[in-house]
C-alpha cells in the first residue's frame, strides 16, 4: 500500500519481489529481482516488510489486514 510505510527497523535479510504480470494480458516482461528488506518500527516481520529505496510502500504478508484500505488502518492493523 502506498503512502503508508512507518520508519525502518533494521534488516530483515533478502526477500524476492516477482516480476510485474498482473494485468491480462500481461503488458510487461519485468522479471524477478532480489532485493534486501527491512523491518517496519513496531510491525511485526512476518506481517509486513520494506524495501530500502521504497519508503513510501509496504509489502503485507498475503491475508493479513486485507480489510484495511486506508493507509492509517493498514499500519493501525498491521501492529495489533
Amino acid at each position: 500500500m502506498y503512502g503508508a510505510a512507518p520508519h525502518l527497523a533494521g534488516a530483515a535479510g533478502t526477500a524476492v519481489v516477482p516480476g510485474c504480470n498482473d494485468v491480462v494480458p500481461a503488458a510487461t516482461t519485468a522479471g524477478s529481482s532480489s532485493v534486501e528488506v527491512y523491518e517496519l518500527a513496531g510491525i511485526p516481520a512476518e506481517r509486513a516488510l520494506a524495501v530500502e529505496d521504497q519508503l513510501d510502500v509496504i509489502y503485507v504478508a498475503r491475508g493479513v489486514c486485507a480489510d484495511a484500505t486506508k493507509p492509517a488502518d493498514l499500519v493501525a492493523c498491521l501492529r495489533r
